[in-house]
C-alpha cells in the first residue's frame, strides 16, 4: 500500500468516530476485526465489487454506442449522505460522456 501506518491507523479512527463503533481491536500482537468490522468488510467489498460492475457495464455500453446514455443509479440513504458526491464525481469523471441521474428523495441535501 502506498499509506503510511500512522495514516492508516488515523482513517481508521476517524471512520470509527464517525460510525460510532470499534471496527478493529488493537492489541500488541496486532489487530483483529471485531463484529461490526467485519459487517463493515462484507459491505466494502460489495461496494467495490458494485463499482467494477458498473465500470463493466458503462465500458461495454459505451462500446456499443456513439451518443451519450443515461444510466440511473439507486442508493440507500445511507450510502448516498456518505459517498453520493464522491460516487458521481468518480464516475462523472471516469466516464465523462455519461449522464448520471440519482434517485432518492431529498438527493439535493446531499449533493
Amino acid at each position: 500500500m502506498r499509506i503510511s501506518r500512522q495514516s492508516l491507523s488515523f482513517s481508521i479512527k476517524r471512520l470509527e468516530d464517525e460510525l460510532e463503533t470499534v471496527l478493529f481491536l488493537r492489541s500488541v500482537n496486532g489487530v483483529e476485526a471485531t463484529f461490526a468490522g467485519n459487517i463493515f468488510y462484507q459491505y466494502a467489498q460489495n461496494t467495490l465489487l458494485d463499482n467494477l460492475k458498473i465500470k463493466q457495464t458503462l465500458h461495454y455500453q459505451t462500446s456499443k454506442q456513439t451518443e451519450p446514455s443515461l444510466f440511473k443509479i439507486a442508493a440507500c440513504d445511507y450510502i448516498m449522505a456518505t459517498l453520493g458526491k464522491e460516487l458521481y464525481n468518480a464516475l462523472s469523471q471516469e466516464f465523462h460522456e455519461q449522464y448520471f441521474s440519482f434517485f432518492q428523495h431529498l438527493m439535493q441535501a446531499y449533493l
